[in-house]
């Protein structure tokens, strides 16, 4: 959430500014008075004077302080000690303009309480205002808009001028006015009075409350110096080795004050979900190089960069340090850990102030010596917090090169879910080497890593968590790791183990083979799954050759932790929140992710001069080629289709096509594929549902198409054509020689500014329509955020790589040869054999033949098809490597004759048009580690395993109630590849997508179960609708259309669907009446019904069966439909 969009966050901050720049001021001013009237150690005694009146009000006044923030509402707090320091100032004014330049410098004091006061209640308030996960980022603007304040305060009182305490007076009024405005918190009654011990221990004896009061203390103390170094740096005495001009001084003071601020922002952007405490270390080894080097140096540049050096990693640590004492301090001791807080850094202040004003009376001592000294302490700090915590400096290590030097952005998800302190064990998949590294840069808590001892096997990683940080996990006698892992949670650690025993060989959420129930028992741990999203395909990965994760191809990774489990949670409860864990993961790590455009143009300049279109006629196109063709396109489409956001699209799978989809997409606007196969009346209402007024097609096709249906030319009477082959004729020499130039030549972000506007994750990328089964056809709005995250799921699954080339036969008007077959390798760099007609096998199989294709997904009617043609050889298919059928019901039979002839496995897929479509996959087992355990990842009786990032569930289909996963009922699916919605028709979105727990779920229709290993079997179906080949056809539209044709008139009739060998279902249509079954099924054919909602088969029954309130019995219909079918076959 952005802060300003917080109540009071606005005033909160002003009042800092003003408050900072008043406070400031006033000890500039009389910094300044001190030095105009008085020399060498009667100045260095008055100063120490008029910084002791400042600080030790907060140490004298810190019970008040505690229980007047405490029982006031934070904004009155503000308010009223705002208000007492503009009452002292009022007087300091007076005294001033009369004279009494001694009563006004004793003044301070009084300012000094109403300070002591205003401090911690600001604290306080701070913490009502903001959100605790932006509580970082809040900090790192108080910190911005505080020096800011200060500079302008230090400006102002160095160049000096008269009445500049009335711009005090005014800015301290300011404070008072948006204190008040802040309005936050409410007054508690309840809170009473405590002695100063009372409240002092109960905050010293916090641990973590302790070190980070002593690290803003130590900060502070560099801040200190500063500000006295600038001091002496404006004096202009002649001891004085630092004096400097007002440019030097204006530009050190500069240069500090935009380290503090760059040091907050990186402080803030390095603790996204959690705070960064690794950076505490870093800045104190810093801070202390800094105030070793700046005695040494008298050049004014360098002094310059030094100073802002030390201003980041003081700006970074005060952000870091000020933000875990919020976290400490709860609503109800949120006053007193401020005050004690702010008593003690008044105390080592002052301890610090007379220190050095006793070392430059006394010694010989410069005022920059004070630094040596510091340097010494910040040293000690570092080794300290070195040995009693390395993991948080190696986690800010790792975070740093991680960052910046390979890179990567970590995306984080639920880390308030680990607890702040006591026993955590964190259970989820082993995806890479690298895991324990993510996990450790994830973690707001220092991480125990219990792992194979193989994963850590190099030298460099057994000197590195030699000792504490690495649990060593012998699989053959896992005892010994699992007693320290026990011993380390009843210590209060949190542990991190890998329960499948291995770098996992499946992107699926696997089995345990490690069993830690007895190292969690009776020891208070909560275990807390987490998943790691970005790994799997990297070369950290057993698929490390997979295209579409490497390092130089995406640089996100995203880490989820689910809310704790207790110790006694099972197996299955465990896998079950890691699978819904995924798919929130994955929906963060996709909105992160980029649209197809500016994937696919990475992808084709890596392609280069390589084919990536294979076009079976010879027409290859390359991946430069891809980028000037679709540029030039492009072009056109944009000046036909100006202020238009659909364009149509209308061509079968081939070059022309994927260079078409290419080129609108390349435009930022959305392609909506129409299906060409459906009737003319169909598509045209397609066209007016979407508002097409452009189609992009080939002048040939058209041609084609109008020549067997002249009713096609209506298409180009209403709309405005495209014809990409005549655009293609029209490409002179020159200008692709030109394009050709500036692709080689042109930084790729500027050709990609400069030829292809990209869309945003959530815009619509496509839109497809159903058959029109159901009169109007619904539109599918897919978004780039809904492809690009399927792709990714499928690629998980496939891991193509380098090496393969991909069969795009199925159509793109259909969401699984648009996806599957086209997009995927498309982003991948994969080259693709197109195939126009699927019909065609001859040809399909010489392709695939002749360029050794490896990957093949089609409808189990078109491996059918190549399974029974003669004319296709055994070894047309022996490069395959992977074949999925999807869409349509794959029979055993198929499967086994498809084995029997090639040789080959089909994996079996399932999904939707409204899913992007793939929901579930089979894959190929695989083999553990141990070389004789299997891991299973192919079950022939089902549909597969839900792909990565995605969940399965079981509802009951009238409730929407969850049921358990072995139970049967309706099959939902979640994940980023759920639709955005049906096109311009919210009622019917809403009947199949419903929101529950923050995840949008799909209602497939389909009533299934799982295994108990996890597979997806469909059992039937909900809705009345039959799937044949690869098409939804409602069976209710199919007997309105019957009904409307009249040969049915006066007779009883119901439609129902069966399995079919050839279509996957066939329509049946039941009929109770006289009537010829075959005259009755000839006039069907001829009375214009779309020939895919023509009943199969027609049969003559008695009755129908009904259900005893008189609705169709369709169960009962549908076992009497397979009887009958049956009874047809003997």
């Amino acid at each position: 959430m952005k802060l300003y969009k917080y109540h009071g966050a606005i005033p909160f901050f002003f009042a800092v500014f003003f408050g900072a720049f008043t406070q400031m001021g006033i000890f500039v001013h009389f910094q300044a008075w001190l030095s105009a009237n008085y020399q060498d150690t009667a100045f260095l005694w008055r100063s120490l004077l008029l910084q002791v009146g400042m600080f030790v009000p907060s140490i004298f006044m810190m019970p008040i302080a505690s229980y007047f923030v405490s029982k006031q509402s934070e904004s009155r707090a503000m308010g009223w000690s705002s208000i007492i320091a503009a009452a002292a100032l009022i007087a300091i004014s007076v005294c001033y303009v009369t004279d009494c330049n001694w009563v006004a410098f004793g003044l301070v004091g009084v300012y000094g309480i109403g300070y002591a006061l205003h401090v911690p209640a600001r604290l306080s308030a701070m913490q009502k205002v903001f959100d605790g996960s932006d509580l970082v980022k809040a900090n790192a603007w108080f910190m911005i808009y505080y020096v800011l304040g200060v500079a302008l305060a230090a400006y102002l009182g160095f160049i000096g001028f008269n009445q500049i305490l009335f711009i005090y007076l005014g800015a301290s009024v300011a404070t008072t006015i948006f204190s008040f405005f802040v309005r936050v918190g409410r007054r508690d009654e309840s809170i009473k009075y405590r002695s100063a011990s009372r409240v002092f221990t109960a905050t010293w004896k916090i641990p973590s409350a302790r070190l980070a009061i002593l690290g803003l203390s130590a900060f502070w103390g560099v801040i200190q110096i500063l500000m006295l170094l600038a001091q002496h740096m404006s004096s202009g005495s002649a001891n004085n080795a630092f004096s400097l001009t007002l440019a030097g001084f204006v530009f050190t003071v500069t240069l500090t004050a935009a380290g503090i601020i760059v040091g907050a922002v990186m402080a803030s952007r390095s603790s996204k979900g959690f705070v960064e405490t690794g950076i505490i270390p870093f800045a104190a080894i810093a801070s202390a190089l800094v105030m070793f080097l700046i005695p040494f140096v008298h050049i004014d540049w360098l002094q310059g960069i030094l100073y802002s050096i030390l201003g980041i990693s003081t700006g970074a640590a005060f952000v870091i340090l000020r933000t875990t004492t919020q976290n400490l301090a709860k609503t109800n001791t949120a006053g007193r850990i401020h005050s004690v807080s702010n008593m003690i850094q008044m105390i080592v202040l002052t301890v610090l102030t007379g220190g050095q004003t006793l070392l430059l009376i006394f010694t010989d001592c410069q005022v920059y010596h004070c630094f040596l000294i510091l340097s010494v302490m910040f040293i000690i700090t570092f080794i300290l917090t070195l040995r009693s915590n390395p993991m948080t400096l190696l986690r800010a290590g790792l975070r740093f090169a991680f960052s910046y030097v390979f890179r990567y952005r970590i995306m984080v998800k639920g880390s308030v879910n680990i607890p702040e302190s006591g026993p955590a064990l964190l259970v989820g998949p082993h995806f890479s080497y690298i895991d324990w590294a993510v996990l450790q840069m994830a973690s707001p808590r220092p991480l125990r890593i219990a792992s194979n001892r193989n994963t850590f096997a190099d030298w460099y990683q057994r000197w590195l968590f030699h000792g504490k940080f690495l649990i060593p996990i012998n699989r053959r006698d896992p005892k010994p790791a699992m007693e320290e892992i026990r011993q380390a949670l009843l210590n209060g650690e949190v542990v991190v183990i890998f329960p499948e025993g291995e770098v996992s060989k499946s992107p699926f959420i696997s089995k345990f083979t490690l069993d830690y129930s007895a190292a969690v028992k009776d020891t208070g741990a909560q275990i807390i799954p987490f998943y790691i999203q970005g790994l799997w395909g990297s070369r950290y990965s057993h698929a490390s050759e997979c295209v579409n994760r490497p390092q130089y191809y995406n640089r996100i990774v995203s880490v989820g932790f689910s809310k704790a489990l207790t110790e006694t949670a099972t197996e299955e409860q465990i896998r079950a929140d890691l699978q819904a864990l995924s798919a929130d993961v994955w929906n963060v790590a996709m909105d992160h992710s980029k649209p197809i455009v500016p994937l696919w143009f990475r992808a084709m300049r890596k392609r280069r001069n390589r084919p990536i279109l294979i076009d079976p006629a010879g027409k290859h196109v390359s991946g430069h080629g891809m980028l000037r063709l679709c540029h030039r396109f492009g072009g056109k489409i944009r000046s036909v289709s100006k202020g238009e956001r659909h364009i149509g699209f209308m061509l079968p799978t081939s070059r022309d096509a994927a260079l078409g989809i290419m080129s609108i997409l390349g435009t930022g606007k959305t392609s909506v594929n129409l299906n060409y196969t459906a009737p003319v009346d169909t598509v045209l209402g397609c066209i007016e549902k979407a508002e097409i007024s452009t189609v992009v097609t080939t002048r040939a096709f058209l041609t084609k198409l109008s020549s067997k249906n002249p009713a096609f030319e209506e298409i180009a009477n209403r709309c405005k054509m495209i014809y990409l082959d005549e655009e293609e004729e029209k490409l002179g020499s020159i200008g692709r020689i030109l394009d050709a130039a500036k692709i080689k030549f042109l930084p790729a972000k500027w050709l990609k500014f400069l030829w292809f506007t990209s869309a945003k994750p959530n815009d619509d990328a496509l839109i497809l329509f159903s058959s029109g089964s159901e009169g109007t056809p619904k539109g599918v709005q897919l978004t780039h955020k809904n492809i690009v995250s399927n792709a990714q799921q499928m690629d998980y699954i496939i891991k193509m790589h380098r090496g393969d080339v991909m069969t795009c036969l199925l159509p793109l008007f259909h969401s699984f040869g648009f996806t599957m077959t086209f997009m995927a390798p498309m982003l991948n760099g994969v080259p693709m054999v197109l195939c126009p007609d699927p019909t065609d096998i001859k040809t399909l199989a010489r392709v695939c033949a002749q360029y050794k294709t490896t990957i093949l997904m089609g409808t189990p009617t078109f491996l059918r098809a190549i399974v029974i043609n003669r004319w296709v050889h055994p070894m047309c298919l022996d490069s395959l490597r992977y074949i999925v059928a999807g869409a349509e019901k794959l029979r055993p039979e198929m499967r086994e004759a498809f084995k029997l002839k090639f040789g080959k496995d089909i994996y079996e897929a399932y999904g939707c048009t409204e899913l992007s479509p793939l929901a579930t996959l089979n894959a190929p087992n695989v083999l553990l580690d141990d070389f004789l355990t299997m891991g299973k990842c192919n079950d022939t009786s089902s549909i597969g395993l839900g792909i990565p990032g995605s969940i399965t569930a079981i509802i009951d289909p009238e409730t929407n109630e969850f049921l358990e996963p072995t139970a049967e009922g309706m099959i939902v699916v979640s994940g980023p590849q759920v639709m955005k919605g049906y096109l311009k028709d919210p009622e019917k979105t809403a009947s199949v997508v419903f929101e529950k727990d923050g995840r949008r779920w799909y209602k497939t229709g389909d009533k299934g179960t799982h295994t108990p290993d996890g597979f997806v079997q469909i059992l039937g179906r909900y809705s009345r609708f039959a799937k044949l080949g690869g098409e939804m056809i409602s069976l209710t539209a199919v007997e309105l259309r019957l009904a409307e044709t009249k040969l049915l008139e006066g007779m009883e009739f119901a439609v129902t669907a069966v399995p079919d060998s050839v279509k996957g279902e066939r329509i049946v249509l039941l009929v109770n009446g006289q009537f010829d079954v075959e005259e009755l099924s000839r006039n069907i054919r001829k009375s214009g019904i779309p020939p895919l909602m023509i009943p199969g088969s027609v049969f003559k029954v008695d009755s129908i069966p009904k259900l005893g309130s008189g609705k169709w019995d369709f169960t009962n219909m549908k076992k009497l439909a397979i009887e009958l079918m049956e009874g047809t076959k003997k």
